[in-house]
Formats: C-alpha cells, sequence, structure tokens
C-alpha cells in the first residue's frame, strides 16, 4: 500500500470510529440538550425571510438532486474505468443504507413541528418515511460529494476557491437543516462523520484501481 493510500485508510478509519463514538453518545441522548439549545439559537438569529432560500437549499441536498451530481461525476471521472463507477455507486448506496438504518432503529425522534418552518417547493422528490432523524441524509450526501470534489480540486493553488465554496456550501446546507427543524444538531454532526468516512474510503479504492 502507497503511502497516500496508508494515509486515507487511517483517515477514513478515524472518522468511522468518530460516527460510531457519536452514534453511541445519541442513542443515550447525551445530546439532547445540545440539539435543543442549537434549534433554538439558530431559529432566533436567522430571520424568517430565509425560509425560501434555506428551503431551495435544502432541495439541492435531495437523493434526486445529488444522485444526479454522482452520475455526472462518473461521467466525467471514471467513464473510462467500469470498476471505479461501480464502486462510486457502491460506496453512495452502501452510505444511504447505513443512513437509513440509523433512522429506523436508533431511538432519535425528529425536531417537533413547532421547530419546522421548511417552505414547499414544487419539485418532485422522493421521501422515505422513518422512525427517527438520526443521521441527516442531506448531510450524507452533501458531505459525500463535497470530498469527493475537495480531493479532485486540491494540490493546485488556483483552486483554493472553489475549495472555500464548497465547504461554505456545506456550512450552509448544515445551517439549513437546523434551521429549518428538519434535523438536530446531532443528525447533521452524524451525517458529516458518515459522509466523510464513505467519500475517503471511495477516494481510497478508486486510487487502488488507477
Amino acid at each position: 500500500m502507497s503511502r497516500e493510500g496508508q494515509t486515507l485508510t487511517t483517515i477514513a478509519l478515524i472518522f468511522f470510529g468518530l460516527f460510531i463514538t457519536f452514534t453511541v453518545i445519541v442513542g443515550l441522548s447525551l445530546f439532547s440538550t445540545i440539539d435543543i439549545q442549537s434549534t433554538v439559537y439558530l431559529q432566533n438569529i436567522v430571520p424568517h425571510f430565509l425560509d425560501l432560500p434555506f428551503s431551495f437549499l435544502s432541495f439541492l441536498g435531495s437523493f434526486e438532486v445529488t444522485f444526479a451530481v454522482l452520475v455526472a461525476i462518473i461521467v466525467t471521472k471514471y467513464a473510462k474505468n467500469s470498476r471505479q463507477a461501480i464502486y462510486t455507486i457502491i460506496a453512495f448506496l452502501i452510505g444511504t443504507i447505513a443512513e437509513l438504518s440509523g433512522k429506523l432503529y436508533l431511538f432519535h425522534p425528529s425536531p417537533p413541528k413547532l421547530f419546522f418552518r421548511h417552505v414547499d417547493i414544487l419539485f418532485p422528490t422522493t421521501y422515505v418515511h422513518t422512525n427517527y432523524s438520526y443521521p441527516s441524509g442531506h448531510m450524507f450526501r452533501t458531505t459525500f460529494l463535497i470530498v469527493l470534489f475537495i480531493y479532485y480540486l486540491s494540490g493546485s493553488k488556483k483552486k483554493i476557491y472553489p475549495i472555500i465554496l464548497l465547504i461554505v456550501i456545506l456550512f450552509l446546507m448544515a445551517s439549513s437543516r437546523i434551521y429549518l427543524g428538519e434535523h438536530w444538531l446531532s443528525d447533521v454532526i452524524g451525517g458529516i462523520l458518515l459522509g466523510t468516512f464513505f467519500g475517503i474510503t471511495l477516494i481510497n479504492v478508486v486510487n487502488r484501481t488507477n
């Protein structure tokens, strides 16, 4: 294994360990007070006229949009290597299954309706009913894609601004999930950790098939 491969493996394992550890913390309800406080804080400082822009941003993190972006990545980066294309889809789908499993089996109720500020946008999106809310699927998918984009952009000083923009988008997406009352802070953190783990793991696997 190359030095880069060893580094990526180590980082991936760290994020996997963080995800498992944080999941246990959430399952024990040790983050509940922080969840409520962070939601109340954001909703107090963010004005209502941002409900619609944040809702549109939320739409961009939907399964349909993110999967379309993933397909674009496959076409542009892995079109000549079918194995890499398959690995990319598999990583995305396994991560999605992990996300849905958490929402089905980890007792962690969603924010109550009194926090809900989402504005319906007339674009068709799928919705899978789950019992609970941990981790955030939007954050898993967004983080997964952003990790890939940052890796592609790294190594060039001229691309520092696109990387900063991607980080800003991640921050805004995370804030939107909490502010709109769709998810708790813990759901957002869990989604980011899960997306980072699968993104780095995919990069490591793809590099080995070059």
